[in-house]
């Protein structure tokens, strides 16, 4: 009774396990390029969205009367960078950070967010739209709210 061919090659066969050792290898590869990609990708769409600012700031500063523009651009920058700071103190943490114990959000998993990219740049994605979010009000409250509640404003909707 002879054995059959898979039988030869699984018993020891240095073609085969040379062949299995390429093609876990190559899978491995597959998932590294599929890493990069979708981190590439999401950098790329952040950087995208985060050009959109300075067109929501001209577009703005081209709708409201002269002496309101400087308000406007200076509301437009400081929404970016607060409602950064306050998406990454608790937004990112409400959004990412979960907890095993039944609380709405926790610490326990902040680094881990997102095991396909880096969290860096899934953090940067996540505040890239939050910056913008805010900044689409600001253009309907333009010459209508004073800076301070409009950082509240700010403050409230990115951390939330």
């Amino acid at each position: 009774c002879s054995s059959s061919p898979v039988t030869t090659m699984a018993s020891g066969d240095p073609a085969f396990a040379a062949l299995v050792y390429n093609v876990t290898r190559a899978e491995g590869d597959v998932f590294a390029l599929q890493d990069s990609s979708t981190a590439s990708w999401k950098l790329l769409s952040a950087v995208l969205v985060i050009l959109m600012q300075p067109g929501f700031a001209l577009l703005e500063a081209g709708l409201c009367r002269k002496n309101n523009v400087q308000s406007v651009l200076t509301k437009n920058l400081a929404d970016f960078i607060l409602s950064a700071l306050v998406w990454y103190g608790i937004g990112w943490y409400i959004a990412f950070g979960w907890a095993l114990d039944g609380r709405i959000f926790g610490v326990d998993h902040f680094d881990d967010a997102n095991k396909l990219t880096d969290p860096m740049v899934n953090f940067n994605f996540q505040a890239a739209f939050c910056a913008v979010t805010a900044t689409i009000v600001s253009g309907g409250v333009a010459e209508r709210l004073r800076l301070r509640g409009y950082l509240i404003y700010v403050l409230v909707i990115s951390g939330v």
